[in-house]
Protein backbone atom coordinates (compact mmCIF):
# COMPACT_ATOMS: atom_id res chain seq x y z
CA UNK A 1 0.00 0.00 0.00
CA UNK A 2 1.34 3.04 -0.79
CA UNK A 3 2.35 5.69 2.13
CA UNK A 4 1.02 9.01 0.38
CA UNK A 5 -2.70 9.79 1.80
CA UNK A 6 -3.30 11.61 -1.39
CA UNK A 7 -2.67 8.19 -3.26
CA UNK A 8 -5.01 6.45 -0.55
CA UNK A 9 -8.19 8.52 -1.25
CA UNK A 10 -10.02 8.70 -4.46
CA UNK A 11 -13.46 10.35 -5.52
CA UNK A 12 -16.44 8.53 -6.95
CA UNK A 13 -19.42 9.48 -8.87
CA UNK A 14 -22.55 7.88 -8.01
CA UNK A 15 -23.46 7.06 -11.93
CA UNK A 16 -19.84 5.34 -11.08
CA UNK A 17 -20.54 3.77 -8.14
CA UNK A 18 -23.42 2.15 -9.74
CA UNK A 19 -21.23 0.86 -12.78
CA UNK A 20 -18.36 -0.45 -10.37
CA UNK A 21 -20.98 -2.44 -9.00
CA UNK A 22 -22.92 -3.78 -11.96
CA UNK A 23 -18.88 -5.06 -12.98
CA UNK A 24 -18.61 -6.61 -9.46
CA UNK A 25 -21.80 -8.40 -9.74
CA UNK A 26 -20.33 -10.21 -13.58
CA UNK A 27 -17.85 -12.49 -11.37
CA UNK A 28 -18.38 -12.43 -7.80
CA UNK A 29 -21.84 -12.66 -5.63
CA UNK A 30 -22.76 -9.19 -4.15
CA UNK A 31 -24.67 -8.62 -0.42
CA UNK A 32 -25.55 -5.45 0.09
CA UNK A 33 -28.50 -4.36 2.01
CA UNK A 34 -32.27 -4.61 0.77
CA UNK A 35 -35.55 -3.41 1.54
CA UNK A 36 -37.63 -6.40 2.46
CA UNK A 37 -41.50 -7.10 2.07
CA UNK A 38 -42.03 -5.43 5.60
CA UNK A 39 -39.69 -2.32 4.45
CA UNK A 40 -37.00 -3.21 7.04
CA UNK A 41 -33.48 -3.24 5.96
CA UNK A 42 -31.23 -6.64 5.64
CA UNK A 43 -28.01 -7.72 3.92
CA UNK A 44 -28.74 -10.35 0.91
CA UNK A 45 -27.52 -11.13 -2.59
CA UNK A 46 -28.07 -8.91 -5.04
CA UNK A 47 -28.94 -9.84 -8.66
CA UNK A 48 -28.57 -6.22 -10.14
CA UNK A 49 -27.65 -2.74 -8.30
CA UNK A 50 -31.30 -1.27 -8.79
CA UNK A 51 -31.88 -4.07 -5.63
CA UNK A 52 -29.70 -2.05 -2.81
CA UNK A 53 -31.49 0.19 -1.05
CA UNK A 54 -29.56 3.42 -2.40
CA UNK A 55 -31.52 6.38 0.35
CA UNK A 56 -29.47 5.00 3.12
CA UNK A 57 -31.92 6.31 5.46
CA UNK A 58 -31.65 3.76 7.64
CA UNK A 59 -28.34 2.76 10.15
CA UNK A 60 -28.21 -0.91 11.05
CA UNK A 61 -29.75 -3.83 9.18
CA UNK A 62 -32.18 -5.27 11.41
CA UNK A 63 -29.56 -8.82 11.04
CA UNK A 64 -26.01 -8.28 10.99
CA UNK A 65 -24.13 -9.65 8.13
CA UNK A 66 -22.46 -12.39 10.38
CA UNK A 67 -24.74 -15.53 8.56
CA UNK A 68 -22.89 -14.77 5.88
CA UNK A 69 -19.95 -16.17 7.50
CA UNK A 70 -21.55 -18.17 10.45
CA UNK A 71 -24.40 -19.51 8.64
CA UNK A 72 -27.23 -20.40 11.00
CA UNK A 73 -27.40 -23.77 9.17
CA UNK A 74 -24.53 -25.57 7.67
CA UNK A 75 -23.23 -28.82 6.50
CA UNK A 76 -19.55 -29.17 7.39
CA UNK A 77 -19.27 -32.84 5.94
CA UNK A 78 -20.62 -35.55 4.68
CA UNK A 79 -19.49 -38.94 6.18
CA UNK A 80 -19.84 -42.35 4.70
CA UNK A 81 -19.02 -45.51 6.15
CA UNK A 82 -16.80 -47.58 3.84
CA UNK A 83 -15.89 -51.28 4.35
CA UNK A 84 -12.44 -50.41 5.18
CA UNK A 85 -13.45 -46.81 7.92
CA UNK A 86 -15.44 -43.92 7.31
CA UNK A 87 -14.65 -41.65 4.23
CA UNK A 88 -15.05 -37.66 5.25
CA UNK A 89 -15.78 -35.17 2.75
CA UNK A 90 -15.50 -31.58 4.68
CA UNK A 91 -17.51 -29.26 2.28
CA UNK A 92 -16.15 -25.70 1.71
CA UNK A 93 -17.72 -22.35 0.43
CA UNK A 94 -15.09 -20.81 -1.38
CA UNK A 95 -17.22 -18.52 -3.47
CA UNK A 96 -15.78 -15.27 -4.21
CA UNK A 97 -18.00 -12.49 -2.26
CA UNK A 98 -18.49 -8.77 -1.71
CA UNK A 99 -20.00 -7.06 1.29
CA UNK A 100 -21.27 -3.89 0.07
CA UNK A 101 -22.62 -1.05 2.61
CA UNK A 102 -21.45 -2.75 5.45
CA UNK A 103 -21.55 -0.46 8.91
CA UNK A 104 -18.65 0.41 10.98
CA UNK A 105 -19.89 -1.91 13.92
CA UNK A 106 -20.09 -5.24 12.08
CA UNK A 107 -16.42 -4.69 10.45
CA UNK A 108 -15.26 -4.17 13.75
CA UNK A 109 -17.48 -7.84 14.92
CA UNK A 110 -16.11 -9.47 11.95
CA UNK A 111 -12.72 -8.23 13.78
CA UNK A 112 -13.87 -9.79 17.02
CA UNK A 113 -15.17 -13.29 15.26
CA UNK A 114 -11.84 -13.08 13.79
CA UNK A 115 -9.48 -13.60 16.72
CA UNK A 116 -12.36 -16.14 17.48
CA UNK A 117 -12.25 -18.48 14.85
CA UNK A 118 -8.97 -18.18 13.73
CA UNK A 119 -9.80 -16.33 10.40
CA UNK A 120 -8.99 -12.68 8.40
CA UNK A 121 -9.44 -10.91 5.41
CA UNK A 122 -5.81 -11.79 3.79
CA UNK A 123 -6.52 -12.38 -0.07
CA UNK A 124 -8.08 -15.45 -1.64
CA UNK A 125 -6.03 -17.84 0.36
CA UNK A 126 -7.39 -19.73 3.78
CA UNK A 127 -5.31 -17.67 6.09
CA UNK A 128 -3.12 -19.17 8.63
CA UNK A 129 -4.07 -18.47 12.23
CA UNK A 130 -1.86 -17.32 14.86
CA UNK A 131 0.43 -19.71 17.36
CA UNK A 132 -1.79 -21.71 19.90
CA UNK A 133 -5.45 -20.75 17.94
CA UNK A 134 -7.40 -22.96 16.35
CA UNK A 135 -8.54 -22.13 12.94
CA UNK A 136 -11.98 -23.09 11.72
CA UNK A 137 -11.81 -23.62 8.16
CA UNK A 138 -15.11 -23.05 7.08
CA UNK A 139 -15.28 -19.42 8.56
CA UNK A 140 -11.80 -18.83 7.34
CA UNK A 141 -11.91 -19.93 3.63
CA UNK A 142 -15.41 -17.60 4.04
CA UNK A 143 -13.73 -14.53 5.12
CA UNK A 144 -10.78 -14.72 3.27
CA UNK A 145 -13.00 -14.65 -0.10
CA UNK A 146 -14.99 -11.59 0.96
CA UNK A 147 -14.17 -8.36 0.09
CA UNK A 148 -15.36 -5.62 2.37
CA UNK A 149 -16.70 -2.04 1.31
CA UNK A 150 -18.14 -0.04 3.96
CA UNK A 151 -20.19 2.79 4.34
CA UNK A 152 -19.41 5.31 7.47
CA UNK A 153 -21.85 6.69 9.60
CA UNK A 154 -22.78 10.42 9.34
CA UNK A 155 -25.41 10.07 12.73
CA UNK A 156 -26.68 7.58 14.75
CA UNK A 157 -29.64 5.72 14.90
CA UNK A 158 -32.19 5.37 17.54
CA UNK A 159 -30.31 2.91 19.46
CA UNK A 160 -26.60 3.31 18.33
CA UNK A 161 -23.68 4.12 20.65
CA UNK A 162 -20.83 2.35 18.95
CA UNK A 163 -18.39 5.86 19.84
CA UNK A 164 -18.91 3.89 23.49
CA UNK A 165 -17.32 0.84 22.25
CA UNK A 166 -14.41 2.46 19.99
CA UNK A 167 -16.47 0.53 16.76
CA UNK A 168 -17.66 3.75 14.98
CA UNK A 169 -18.95 5.84 13.62
CA UNK A 170 -15.59 5.10 10.94
CA UNK A 171 -13.70 2.93 10.36
CA UNK A 172 -9.63 2.60 10.83
CA UNK A 173 -8.93 -0.66 10.01
CA UNK A 174 -10.54 -4.11 8.64
CA UNK A 175 -12.13 -2.38 5.40
CA UNK A 176 -11.38 -2.89 1.32
CA UNK A 177 -12.53 0.26 0.73
CA UNK A 178 -15.03 2.72 2.54
CA UNK A 179 -17.34 5.20 1.43
CA UNK A 180 -18.46 8.69 2.69
CA UNK A 181 -20.47 10.66 1.16
CA UNK A 182 -19.44 13.98 0.20
CA UNK A 183 -22.64 15.68 -0.47
CA UNK A 184 -24.48 15.84 -3.78
CA UNK A 185 -23.96 12.97 -6.25
CA UNK A 186 -20.05 12.46 -4.48
CA UNK A 187 -18.26 9.73 -2.43
CA UNK A 188 -15.00 9.65 -1.13
CA UNK A 189 -13.28 6.62 -0.97
CA UNK A 190 -10.70 5.50 0.96
CA UNK A 191 -8.19 2.75 0.86
CA UNK A 192 -8.00 0.05 3.71
CA UNK A 193 -6.19 -2.81 1.87
CA UNK A 194 -4.03 -4.49 -1.13
CA UNK A 195 -6.99 -5.54 -2.23
CA UNK A 196 -8.61 -2.01 -2.41
CA UNK A 197 -5.75 -0.86 -4.20
CA UNK A 198 -6.43 -3.73 -6.77
CA UNK A 199 -10.08 -2.41 -6.87
CA UNK A 200 -8.56 1.48 -7.66
CA UNK A 201 -6.21 0.19 -10.36
CA UNK A 202 -8.35 -2.31 -11.90
CA UNK A 203 -11.21 0.17 -12.35
CA UNK A 204 -8.90 3.67 -13.02
CA UNK A 205 -11.66 4.85 -15.55
CA UNK A 206 -14.34 5.58 -12.87
CA UNK A 207 -12.19 7.09 -9.93
CA UNK A 208 -10.08 10.67 -9.30
CA UNK A 209 -8.00 11.29 -6.60
CA UNK A 210 -9.01 13.68 -4.23
CA UNK A 211 -8.30 17.31 -3.58
CA UNK A 212 -6.70 18.72 -0.60
CA UNK A 213 -10.03 20.37 0.02
CA UNK A 214 -11.92 16.97 -0.21
CA UNK A 215 -9.27 15.56 2.11
CA UNK A 216 -9.87 18.72 4.72
CA UNK A 217 -14.01 17.84 4.34
CA UNK A 218 -14.11 14.11 4.70
CA UNK A 219 -12.31 15.26 8.11
CA UNK A 220 -14.84 17.42 9.01
CA UNK A 221 -17.45 15.72 7.86
CA UNK A 222 -15.95 12.84 10.80
CA UNK A 223 -15.32 15.24 13.53
CA UNK A 224 -19.49 16.44 12.99
CA UNK A 225 -20.38 12.79 12.71
CA UNK A 226 -18.38 11.82 15.75
CA UNK A 227 -19.78 14.94 17.98
CA UNK A 228 -23.20 13.61 17.04
CA UNK A 229 -22.41 10.22 18.34
CA UNK A 230 -20.83 11.53 21.03
CA UNK A 231 -24.99 12.30 23.10
CA UNK A 232 -25.02 8.78 23.55
CA UNK A 233 -23.05 6.99 26.51
CA UNK A 234 -23.40 2.91 27.86
CA UNK A 235 -20.78 3.66 30.60
CA UNK A 236 -19.17 0.52 28.88
CA UNK A 237 -15.55 1.30 30.49
CA UNK A 238 -17.20 1.43 34.36
CA UNK A 239 -18.94 -1.72 33.43
CA UNK A 240 -15.77 -4.01 32.53
CA UNK A 241 -14.51 -2.33 35.59
CA UNK A 242 -17.04 -3.64 37.97
CA UNK A 243 -18.08 -6.98 36.10
CA UNK A 244 -13.76 -7.93 35.71
CA UNK A 245 -13.50 -7.23 39.77
CA UNK A 246 -16.81 -9.67 40.77
CA UNK A 247 -18.38 -6.10 42.01
CA UNK A 248 -21.61 -6.72 40.62
CA UNK A 249 -24.39 -7.39 43.20
CA UNK A 250 -25.91 -10.90 42.10
CA UNK A 251 -29.86 -9.39 43.45
CA UNK A 252 -28.78 -7.59 39.73
CA UNK A 253 -28.63 -10.46 37.61
CA UNK A 254 -31.59 -12.28 40.08
CA UNK A 255 -33.91 -9.49 38.98
CA UNK A 256 -32.81 -9.36 35.20
CA UNK A 257 -33.73 -12.89 35.47
CA UNK A 258 -37.27 -12.32 36.15
CA UNK A 259 -37.61 -10.55 32.70
CA UNK A 260 -35.83 -12.81 30.72
CA UNK A 261 -37.62 -14.81 28.24
CA UNK A 262 -35.13 -17.41 27.45
CA UNK A 263 -36.11 -16.38 23.66
CA UNK A 264 -32.00 -15.96 22.24
CA UNK A 265 -32.99 -13.05 20.02
CA UNK A 266 -30.04 -10.75 21.81
CA UNK A 267 -28.19 -13.72 20.75
CA UNK A 268 -28.76 -14.13 16.65
CA UNK A 269 -29.19 -10.50 15.99
CA UNK A 270 -25.61 -9.25 17.97
CA UNK A 271 -22.66 -9.69 15.65
CA UNK A 272 -20.53 -11.11 17.93
CA UNK A 273 -22.44 -14.14 19.16
CA UNK A 274 -21.34 -17.17 18.01
CA UNK A 275 -22.49 -19.81 20.08
CA UNK A 276 -23.01 -22.98 18.18
CA UNK A 277 -23.99 -26.85 18.39
CA UNK A 278 -23.17 -29.48 16.49
CA UNK A 279 -24.76 -32.89 15.29
CA UNK A 280 -24.99 -35.50 13.26
CA UNK A 281 -27.88 -36.22 10.92
CA UNK A 282 -27.56 -39.35 9.50
CA UNK A 283 -29.18 -40.15 5.99
CA UNK A 284 -29.12 -44.12 6.08
CA UNK A 285 -27.44 -46.44 8.08
CA UNK A 286 -24.09 -45.85 6.53
CA UNK A 287 -23.99 -41.94 5.84
CA UNK A 288 -25.02 -38.63 6.85
CA UNK A 289 -24.22 -35.36 8.14
CA UNK A 290 -22.30 -33.41 10.26
CA UNK A 291 -24.37 -29.30 11.07
CA UNK A 292 -23.49 -26.49 12.34
CA UNK A 293 -26.50 -24.73 13.89
CA UNK A 294 -26.55 -20.94 15.99
CA UNK A 295 -27.27 -21.62 19.56
CA UNK A 296 -27.62 -19.65 22.47
CA UNK A 297 -26.08 -19.26 25.95
CA UNK A 298 -29.10 -17.94 27.31
CA UNK A 299 -30.88 -21.56 26.62
CA UNK A 300 -31.12 -23.66 29.60
CA UNK A 301 -30.10 -26.57 27.59
CA UNK A 302 -26.60 -25.01 26.24
CA UNK A 303 -24.21 -25.77 29.05
CA UNK A 304 -26.10 -29.22 30.05
CA UNK A 305 -23.04 -31.92 30.04
CA UNK A 306 -24.20 -35.57 29.24
CA UNK A 307 -24.33 -36.93 32.39
CA UNK A 308 -26.82 -34.70 33.08
CA UNK A 309 -25.68 -31.97 35.27
CA UNK A 310 -25.63 -28.94 33.78
CA UNK A 311 -23.07 -25.58 35.79
CA UNK A 312 -25.55 -22.85 35.07
CA UNK A 313 -29.37 -24.39 35.25
CA UNK A 314 -30.57 -21.03 36.47
CA UNK A 315 -31.48 -17.78 34.20
CA UNK A 316 -29.51 -15.56 36.41
CA UNK A 317 -26.27 -17.50 36.07
CA UNK A 318 -26.73 -17.77 32.22
CA UNK A 319 -27.53 -13.58 32.16
CA UNK A 320 -24.00 -13.34 34.84
CA UNK A 321 -22.56 -15.51 31.97
CA UNK A 322 -23.67 -13.47 29.03
CA UNK A 323 -22.49 -10.19 30.00
CA UNK A 324 -19.30 -11.39 32.17
CA UNK A 325 -18.10 -12.83 28.52
CA UNK A 326 -19.17 -9.75 26.73
CA UNK A 327 -17.26 -7.12 28.91
CA UNK A 328 -15.28 -8.87 31.02
CA UNK A 329 -11.40 -8.28 30.70
CA UNK A 330 -10.20 -11.80 30.42
CA UNK A 331 -11.93 -11.70 27.16
CA UNK A 332 -10.60 -8.35 26.41
CA UNK A 333 -6.85 -9.94 26.24
CA UNK A 334 -8.15 -13.08 24.71
CA UNK A 335 -10.01 -11.51 21.75
CA UNK A 336 -8.46 -8.02 21.24
CA UNK A 337 -11.47 -6.16 22.12
CA UNK A 338 -14.52 -6.48 24.26
CA UNK A 339 -17.23 -8.16 22.92
CA UNK A 340 -19.81 -5.36 21.80
CA UNK A 341 -19.48 -3.00 19.54
CA UNK A 342 -22.76 -0.86 19.85
CA UNK A 343 -24.69 -1.65 16.89
CA UNK A 344 -28.01 -1.63 19.20
CA UNK A 345 -29.93 -4.47 17.75
CA UNK A 346 -30.64 -6.07 21.70
CA UNK A 347 -32.24 -2.81 22.45
CA UNK A 348 -34.78 -3.12 19.82
CA UNK A 349 -34.93 -7.03 19.98
CA UNK A 350 -35.28 -7.38 23.72
CA UNK A 351 -38.80 -6.79 24.64
CA UNK A 352 -37.70 -7.18 28.26
CA UNK A 353 -35.41 -4.35 27.67
CA UNK A 354 -32.34 -5.83 29.00
CA UNK A 355 -29.57 -4.54 26.63
CA UNK A 356 -26.15 -3.99 26.61
CA UNK A 357 -26.39 -0.07 27.40
CA UNK A 358 -29.12 -0.56 30.05
CA UNK A 359 -27.11 -3.01 32.34
CA UNK A 360 -23.98 -1.57 31.91
CA UNK A 361 -25.81 1.70 33.03
CA UNK A 362 -27.11 0.25 35.61
CA UNK A 363 -24.05 -1.50 36.92
CA UNK A 364 -22.23 1.77 36.63
CA UNK A 365 -24.75 3.24 39.20
CA UNK A 366 -25.00 0.11 41.58
CA UNK A 367 -28.90 -0.30 40.63
CA UNK A 368 -30.13 -4.06 40.97
CA UNK A 369 -33.21 -3.73 39.64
Amino acid sequence: MRANKEKELRILKRKNLFTLMSRFLEDREVIAPIKGHGGEVIFYPIEKIEDVAWDWTYVNTVLPPKRFFLPQTEELFHYKNQNKGYEITPIYNDRVRMIFGIRPCDVNALLFLDKFFGGGPIGRRVPVAEPGILQDRYYATRRANTFIIAFGCHQPGENCFCICCDSGPFLKEGFDLQLTQLGGDEYIVELGSARGLKIFYGHEDLFRSATNAEEKRLTEIKDEATQQFGNTRAYISKAIHKITRNQVPDELWENLSDRCHNCGGCSYVCPTCCCYNVVDVPINKSEGSRIRTWDSCAFAGFTKLAGGDNPRSEKKDRLKRRFFHKLSYHYIEKNGRHGCVGCGRCITTCFANISMPDIADKIRKGITS
